[in-house]
């Protein structure tokens, strides 16, 4: 189904995007790992797509800076002619030892900064990109900041926005955003990433 299509995925060091990176690989296509952290992780998708046959590159990219979402941008422009697949995907982590020592103030405005204007410059910048036909993709989470409901609500705004300027018009010509929340707690349980793959793949 993706033989030879250009996916990018952001945050496809660990979990989910690990995940999207190595399933979209074995549907034969080109991927682009994005990081902004976790370098070693994502240089290990990278390998192991490879390794297995696949095509994957490496890219960097702290997107919460615009400079360097365009400079995200060009490089994917210079790999591949067009983008089928984008899959805005990093998120800001709100439990993790990467907010050690931060107060819940300045976690709440990292997460925004990442998850809210990271994704709405990628979309903004991926745009002139987009094959005909191709996707932008958003996951989220029902309870990525547990209580922060003008979070939720915001991300969801922001990338709906972007869907409806991209998708105007009742053939949906171009190319489509969507959204994907993905809900913690299906069937009374965690979800898995392999379940995620399902979603997209």
């Amino acid at each position: 189904m993706f033989h030879n299509k250009n996916v990018v995925i952001t945050g496809a060091g660990r979990g989910i995007g690990r995940a999207l990176a190595l399933g979209f690989a074995q549907q034969e296509a080109n991927v682009l790992v994005h990081y902004g952290h976790a370098q070693k992780e994502a240089e290990d998708v990278v390998r192991q797509i490879n390794q297995q046959g696949g095509s994957a590159f490496l890219a960097h990219a702290d997107l919460r800076v615009l400079d360097e979402v365009y400079q995200l941008i060009e490089q994917t422009r210079q790999l591949f002619s067009s983008i089928d697949v984008w899959i805005n995907n990093a998120g800001a982590s709100a439990n993790s030892e990467e907010i050690a020592g931060m107060s819940e103030l300045e976690s709440f405005e990292r997460i925004m900064a990442v998850d809210v204007m990271g994704t709405w410059y990628c979309c903004r910048a991926a745009a002139p990109l987009m094959s005909n036909g191709g996707c932008i993709l958003t996951t989220g989470w029902d309870h990525a900041f547990v209580g922060a409901q003008a979070y939720r609500r915001t991300h969801t705004a922001t990338t709906l926005r972007h869907s409806r300027r991209c998708c105007s018009g009742g053939s949906l010509p171009g190319f489509l955003c969507c959204f994907l929340y993905y809900r913690s707690g299906i069937a009374g349980k965690w979800g898995r990433c392999d379940e995620v793959v399902e979603c997209f793949t």
